[in-house]
């Protein structure tokens, strides 16, 4: 019973969670792009249950290209493509990655206050906790990451014919399937390994890489064989398809529309390397970046705590394929979502050994008192701008001016449904010469980007055009108006933040 009661944290954070969850489930937009997904998802299930695959969506990325199963298993559970269902089920799945990132805080910390104070940070996160509804691909890479971690953790050190080889396989096919990155575990797993002969296992060197090399190479079958029979489309040509997969990264050429950064946009060849690290500078709350200074002295001190060294050791070895492979990223952080909760876990006990080495009650409290300042302060933001507040940008970003119109902001253009709900219910409602039913005098809007939002809420009050000269009205975000250079008279204004980052207008 003490053990139980031990969580109560945890139980109190998933009643809150999942409550939350389902009270604003049908209030989330529609990321740009998030169809997409949904549709090729679609294909893939048709190839499971009719024996023959069609694309039936033109794009230029193949269907092989992207590990379908979580978006394939949500349009199971809703064949009906309502959004507010995938988006609810998005919620409730990512309830496991806080359920991950406990587990990992109680390796990690004898504290109640620290892992509550994880799962809080979280929560409080805007550039994570808003991804969480609207993102089927970052979103599960984090939770299937999380939870690799966690088994290296518990199951690593159990031979190779225990039944955690199988689990441990089947996380590390799904991680890997979901993102090249992902492939970075199988290296966690001989680090951990490796830990744990320099701590005391006695055995020679060259018996436990025997010993362990059989492991090894099951895990390895197990986990590709597992990507592939949920993967058919990879499976017609893997040796190409695993090459063409393993460096796509560092040479996405299906991406190159121009990179807002300063106020410029860049190609791809021009994006800075500093482009993480920068990026995560100016969204992180600045409490969780200043606490997180602190590792490289304390992780000396902690290098006993294997939880800690390996979730330091997972950073540091993703920084540095990131220097090192010089990926094409874009949209902010939302690729590396899955370093935020490792970066909150190792503030969280880095504060924790701050305030037990220090001695003057008074400094303590203070601290305490800015982070609580802190969280009141992202609690407010979170709630004001909810569900649309995962374009967060923290005061290091104001000092280089307006973030939202230096930098990608709302990437995933949330805002096109707020956008489409206004010429829906107010526009229209004074415009009565267009009809709502006869197709000819209906009234027609051209859609910058995240056209599909803007049908999907339209309720078929409006039609969507694919070409501005056929409109009557253009929806655009700064940055596509940016690009485009429209000229137009301004009906209507969106904001995030109090700043306007989206725009109705009547074009000259």
């Amino acid at each position: 019973m003490k053990k139980v009661l031990a969580h109560f944290p945890l139980y109190l954070f998933l009643i809150f969670y999942i409550a939350v969850a389902f009270a604003t489930y049908k209030t989330f937009p529609i990321a740009n792009g998030e169809e997409f997904r949904i549709l090729r998802a679609k294909e893939t299930l048709d190839h499971f249950f009719i024996g023959e695959f069609k694309e039936k969506l033109e794009q230029p990325v193949p269907n092989y290209f992207i590990y379908n199963l979580y978006p394939m298993v949500m349009v199971l559970l809703n064949p009906n493509f309502y959004y507010e269902w995938f988006h609810l089920f998005n919620l409730l799945f990512a309830s496991i990655g806080f359920v991950a990132v406990y587990a990992l805080a109680v390796n990690i910390s004898k504290q109640v206050w620290v892992r509550a104070g994880v799962l809080t940070a979280l929560l409080l996160f805007p550039r994570f906790f808003g991804e969480l509804g609207i993102n089927p691909v970052d979103m599960p890479f984090m939770v299937f990451y999380l939870l690799s971690i966690l088994a290296i953790l518990k199951f690593g050190k159990n031979s190779a014919d225990h039944w955690s080889t199988l689990l441990i396989g089947v996380l590390f096919g799904i991680t890997q399937g979901l993102r090249q990155i992902g492939f970075g575990v199988y290296i966690l797993l001989i680090i951990s390994d490796l830990y744990d002969y320099y701590n005391g296992q006695k055995q020679e060197l060259k018996d436990l890489l025997k010993t362990k090399l059989l492991k090894y190479i099951y895990i390895f079958i197990i986990a590709n064989f597992f990507m592939l029979i949920t993967w058919p489309n990879f499976a017609i040509n893997i040796f190409k398809n695993y090459a063409w997969y393993l460096f796509i990264g560092s040479k996405f050429y299906l991406w190159d529309f121009g990179l807002l950064f300063f106020g410029n946009f860049l190609t791809n060849e021009q994006r800075p390397w500093f482009y993480l690290p920068f990026f995560q500078l100016i969204t992180y709350p600045i409490y969780i970046l200043l606490l997180f200074l602190p590792t490289p002295f304390i992780f000396k001190r902690l290098i006993k705590n294997k939880t800690y060294f390996m979730l330091s050791t997972a950073l540091f070895f993703n920084y540095l394929l990131y220097f090192v492979l010089k990926p094409v990223l874009y949209d902010g952080i939302r690729h590396f979502l899955f370093l935020a909760p490792i970066i909150v876990l190792l503030a969280a006990v880095n504060l924790e050994m701050i305030l037990s080495a220090l001695k003057n009650k008074l400094i303590r409290f203070s601290i305490v008192g800015i982070i609580a300042i802190n969280l009141l302060i992202l609690t407010i933001y979170t709630i004001k701008e909810y569900p649309y507040h995962y374009p967060y940008f923290n005061k290091i970003a104001f000092a280089f001016g307006n973030p939202y119109k230096l930098f990608e902001s709302d990437y995933s253009n949330t805002k096109y449904r707020e956008a489409s709900e206004w010429i829906r219910d107010e526009y229209l409602k004074d415009e009565s010469v267009y009809s709502h039913s006869d197709l000819k005098s209906m009234l027609k809007i051209y859609a910058c980007d995240n056209a599909f939002t803007l049908d999907y809420f339209s309720h078929k009050k409006f039609l969507s055009v694919i070409q501005k000269e056929k409109a009557d009205l253009i929806v655009c975000d700064y940055r596509n108006l940016k690009q485009s250079g429209y000229e137009g008279e301004i009906i209507k204004e969106f904001y995030l933040n109090g700043y306007d980052v989206l725009y109705v207008m009547k074009l000259k």
